[in-house]
């Protein structure tokens, strides 16, 4: 559990870095003239869902992972 954990953090962390690319080449295209405002804000929105759905995911198995770590500890201890 703790592998696929860490191996979720470190897809979301390259996800993430691809997001930012994808902001930046978007805030290029908005400061150039004649930028179609309607555009951003459908590309905008695109992104932030992206973002808030992959934090999301990484929350939900992080709880999961935690909630296993603590009946794991509860358990062991009522062992002793």
């Amino acid at each position: 559990d703790e592998e696929d954990l860490v191996t979720a953090h470190r897809r979301q962390v390259e996800e993430t870095v691809d997001i930012v690319r994808e902001e930046m080449n978007l805030l290029f295209q908005a400061d150039q003239p004649g930028n179609q405002l309607d555009d951003y804000i459908s590309k905008l929105d695109t992104i932030l869902s992206q973002k808030a759905a992959g934090i999301y995911q990484l929350q939900a198995q992080l709880a999961q992972f935690q909630r296993r770590l603590n009946e794991y500890n509860i358990f062991s201890s009522s062992g002793d």
